[in-house]
């Protein structure tokens, strides 16, 4: 892999990350028809670097893709001598940390199933990915802040899903100060990976701090988003008190999107109980013919009941009365 060798070189490169897939390969192939509309992002590092600073730049990225013994020695010596270089090297880390995934997408390994298996070890941790991720760490708040810019910001599903990644080797200190400003001050794209990401990490009153405050929001994207995170942690967590409460928001949130949302969050946390009304959701969206409700009731129904009878309301009603015999 050819390096970077010029912080203004470099920083155009990065920018395609919003820009094209060039950068990404098979990973970032188009999913629907046209371009979507890019998200305004603040830009993280100082232009008029010395020309000291732009060699011990190069100096630093050279040695982190060679493995050189001396990285982490450089990038001390580079940061003390100016620290406005973090930004321009946490850039560089998050631009190897994306190819890096897309190589072991490539190789047939998916890092996200890994790592929330606790499988990622082996020679997997010396790939670029984790090196990068390991990298992005060291540098504290400056790489989890411009993670969050450049990665949870950004228009591309497979560059966020980089940056949920990446987020969740941060210290829990370093996570939750950065995912707090992200949900304060983020666009809706990047809150709403802050919400998906929040029910990938260990349960945590501070993750229910932040899935809470998303379910007061008068935005239907956001009360949506939070409810399988939400379910997820207090599934994590042991807690079982929270079937009555989805139900309460399936029947009583006007937004479809959050009604359906709130069956998936039931069918997670297997709420007995819960068919008659998830039943209803499905006629429902029968009537109205809302396919994604209809497939999202159908497929809590089964996962609770072990039954699996689709779209046919019929078939349902008649299994659920003959089980109450």
């Amino acid at each position: 892999m050819k390096s970077i060798r010029h912080p203004k070189i470099f920083l155009r490169l990065v920018d395609l990350l919003g820009a094209s897939c060039v950068l990404l390969g098979a990973s970032c192939a188009s999913t629907g028809a046209g371009l979507p509309k890019r998200v305004a992002r603040p830009v993280l590092e100082k232009r008029n670097l010395s020309k000291e600073t732009q060699k011990g730049l190069v100096e630093v990225e050279q040695a982190f893709l060679k493995e050189d013994p001396q990285f982490l020695a450089l990038k001390a010596k580079l940061l003390q001598a100016d620290p406005e270089a973090g930004p321009w090297l946490a850039k560089a880390f998050i631009t190897h940390a994306v190819l890096g995934h897309d190589v072991l997408l490539g190789r047939g390994f998916f890092p996200e199933a890994l790592i929330h298996e606790g499988k990622f070890r082996g020679r997997l941790e010396r790939s670029l990915f984790a090196r990068a991720r390991n990298a992005l760490v060291s540098l504290g708040a400056t790489g989890a802040h411009s993670i969050c810019v450049y990665l949870l910001r950004d228009t591309k599903g497979p560059n966020r899903l980089v940056g949920r990644l990446l987020l969740e080797a941060f210290p829990e200190s370093v996570f939750y100060r950065e995912i707090r400003r992200e949900f304060s001050e983020g666009p809706s794209i990047s809150k709403r990976e802050v919400l998906h990401l929040l029910g990938d990490v260990p349960p945590d009153p501070r993750a229910l701090e932040i899935l809470e405050k998303a379910l007061r929001s008068p935005h239907w994207e956001l009360r949506g988003a939070a409810l399988v995170p939400l379910a997820k942690q207090w599934k994590k967590g042991g807690f079982r008190g929270g079937g009555s409460r989805l139900l309460r928001i399936m029947e009583k949130d006007p937004d479809p999107f959050v009604q359906r949302k709130a069956v998936e969050a039931l069918a997670l946390l297997g709420v007995k109980g819960a068919e008659p009304a998830i039943l209803r959701v499905l006629e429902r969206g029968l009537q109205e013919k809302n396919e994604l409700m209809v497939e999202a009731a159908a497929s809590a129904l089964s996962k609770l009941t072990g039954q699996h009878f689709g779209a046919k309301v019929d078939a349902w009603k008649q299994w659920l009365q003959g089980r109450g015999k």
